[in-house]
């Protein structure tokens, strides 16, 4: 599935926004200002995942940053 047909990229949330200015489920390039980054860097209100879990798994978010950051190269690529 194209990046673009995910609903993810450049999309406003339903729910909260964390405070974001002009808040984004993802921003590509930019992990701050994803929201998805947001949720899973919590354990607070509007943690992800919401149940069964009271730790933040570093390495899913070091991940899911890396992934963030590289989507602007793959913008400025022509790629999904």
């Amino acid at each position: 599935v194209a990046m673009e047909k995910c609903g993810l990229i450049d999309q406003s949330p339903r729910h909260m926004n964390f405070d974001i200015p002009d808040a984004k489920l993802i921003v590509s390039g930019k992990p701050d200002a994803s929201i998805l980054m947001q949720r899973v860097s919590t354990r607070d209100n509007g943690k992800m995942p919401q149940l069964a879990t009271n730790v933040v798994d570093r390495a899913a978010v070091k991940m899911l940053r890396e992934w963030i950051i590289s989507l602007s190269s793959q913008k400025n690529e022509g790629g999904n």
